[in-house]
């Protein structure tokens, strides 16, 4: 497995990410970027959630 370190707004849907300095394996779902945000809708398991960040934040892009 190859790890690449993106921005937020790079991800795709079905996308395995993780968020720098944390080991927590997140799935996208879908991301729609809205000016200088994010918004990444994302399951861990069988748990949905959202969060938003700057459109430049960093993530760590799980490659298999």
């Amino acid at each position: 497995m190859n790890i690449k370190r993106i921005n937020v707004k790079d991800l795709n849907a079905n996308d395995s990410f993780c968020l720098p300095g944390n080991s927590t394996v997140y799935t996208v779902e879908s991301r729609h970027t809205d000016g200088p945000r994010t918004r990444v809708t994302y399951t861990l398991g069988s748990y949905r959630g959202e969060f938003v960040k700057v459109n430049l934040s960093s993530v760590d892009l799980l490659e298999v």
